[in-house]
């Protein structure tokens, strides 16, 4: 992939900056004795627009998240602090709350958007299923492919080997069971839902304005404890696994011919589609260099 145009010119130590012109300007004035060949040329390029992969740009961005928050090492039954009580060195008690204090707050707040981003995930992948593979009667119909989008998930899942090419088998929802209840969580995360039974955290007594607890939850499980669980720090490993598994198994069910290309198609960065025949492609490396 080049980034320009370039003339080497050897052994010319000591050029001027007019004669560089020069021979600029002599190369324009030569592209005129080429006009018949230029226009050849052109009739024959293909036009390509470059488009970002929207299942590779949230997928990375994932990738980049998760890394972030395994760097903070959050371990809460070892960081767990105990309550204050005479034998507690203060000064060592001031730091592990310092310490606490830098790591968790961040560690609640990535966790929490690697979550929110798993099922967004999912849909970009199946999104870009049907975009690669979309029977050309449905693809050259703007309405009738716009409909197939528009369609709840699992209903765009169950009709892939419909609306698309190069399945060998039909898909089976009741294997996406999980992948299912995953979905149906979403917009209590993504629309911040009020369903209690997955906010509660503790219950309390009240005599008057006297709080009386069934159980006392620790200083630390108070300042982060409870937003750990609330986030669902335990859960996002088995919700990733949830959402790699999907993948696996549609991809599981193309052909392999059609399997290979997806793969391609989905690992790229950059795509390229050709605007006459609106044929897909990887058009560049996703490793650039600059010399």
């Amino acid at each position: 992939m080049n980034f320009r145009s370039e003339i080497h010119l050897i052994n010319a130590k000591g050029i001027e900056k007019n004669g560089v012109n020069w021979l600029i300007d002599q190369i324009k004035c030569d592209l005129n004795n080429h006009g018949k060949e230029i226009s050849n040329v052109r009739c024959h390029l293909e036009h390509w627009d470059q488009f970002l992969n929207p299942y590779h740009r949230i997928k990375s961005s994932i990738e980049v998240l998760r890394s972030e928050l395994y760097s903070l090492k959050l371990d809460p039954s070892t960081d767990r602090i105990p309550d204050i009580d005479h034998e507690t060195d203060m000064s060592e008690y001031k730091k592990a709350w310092e310490e606490s204090n830098r790591r968790y707050p961040k560690g609640i707040g990535l966790c929490f958007g690697l979550r929110s981003m798993l099922p967004v995930r999912a849909e970009p992948f199946i999104n870009l299923l049907i975009f690669i593979l979309m029977k050309p009667y449905i693809k050259s119909d703007a309405r009738l492919s716009e409909s197939i989008y528009r369609q709840q998930i699992d209903i765009r899942v169950k009709s892939l080997s419909i609306n698309c090419i190069g399945f060998d088998k039909p898909v089976d929802y009741e294997v996406l069971s999980d992948f299912h209840s995953l979905m149906m969580k979403r917009n209590d995360l993504l629309h911040g839902n009020v369903t209690l039974q997955d906010l509660i955290f503790d219950d309390t007594y009240f005599l008057g304005r006297v709080p009386v607890f069934s159980k006392y939850m620790s200083f630390w499980d108070r300042a982060h404890g409870a937003m750990l669980r609330g986030v669902g720090f335990e859960n996002f490993e088995n919700e990733l696994v949830v959402v790699e598994n999907m993948e696996k198994y549609l991809l599981s069910l193309l052909n392999e011919k059609f399997r290979s290309d997806v793969e391609q198609f989905m690992n790229t960065r950059e795509l390229g589609i050709e605007k006459a025949t609106k044929r897909l492609g990887v058009l560049f490396s996703d490793h650039i260099a600059d010399f």
